[in-house]
């Protein structure tokens, strides 16, 4: 059952039968739900691993991903690190959604080669088409802006904290990455690497 809550303007809507969910929320943790679901779907028919890095980037994701979960629910309580306005948090979910369509363009590209750990797979391709052509990992590029985006229209100093935490796993799981492809690729990597920046255009 969904009603609303108060003026027909207001943003919040009752959920369920015992709690009340943001209406921007809601639309975060929709995208979230489709980045999974499309990850769930695109995870079969992937090329025979031939060279297997460490799972412990898998355990951090889990790690991450339990806390965005046991606090998900906490929108409106604790310090607010963003004031709360239309403006603000709908610049959020603009975000989110860049970083949701920037994550499903590059895994698109990427098809069977992709991994969720640093692997090398049976005729590994280097991709440097779609989004390839403009950063080397723009699937992290894409999770970053999402986890940006989730954090502005939240507004709390977790998200942010989050953010951080998924960036410096994503930076060191990329150098275990990178040296893997220049060991598979030691003449075209290098040069790709020169070319194309690894998560930000013309900057990092």
């Amino acid at each position: 059952m969904l009603a609303s809550v108060g003026s027909p303007l207001s943003h919040r809507a009752v959920l369920g039968r015992d709690g009340m969910m943001d209406v921007y929320s809601l639309a975060i943790w929709s995208m979230w739900a489709i980045f999974a679901l499309y990850w769930l779907v695109m995870a079969f028919g992937n090329k025979r691993i031939i060279h297997r890095g460490s799972r412990i980037f898998q355990y951090a994701v889990v790690v991450a991903a339990y806390l965005v979960y046991r606090y998900a629910g906490h929108w409106r309580g604790g310090m607010q690190s963003i004031p709360e306005n239309t403006f603000i948090r709908v610049a959020g979910l603009v975000l989110c959604a860049a970083g949701l369509a920037i994550t499903i363009w590059a895994r698109r590209t990427l098809g069977r080669n992709w991994s969720g750990n640093p692997t090398i797979k049976e005729g590994h391709e280097l991709i440097r088409t779609g989004p390839y052509r403009v950063v080397r990992h723009p699937i992290y590029t894409g999770l970053l802006v999402m986890f940006l985006g989730t954090g502005i229209t939240a507004g709390r100093y977790m998200y942010f904290g989050l953010l951080g935490f998924v960036a410096v796993m994503f930076y060191i799981k990329l150098k275990i990455e990178e040296s893997l492809m220049l060991r598979t690729f030691p003449l075209e990597y290098p040069e790709y690497k020169k070319t194309t920046k690894a998560l930000v255009p013309f900057v990092i």
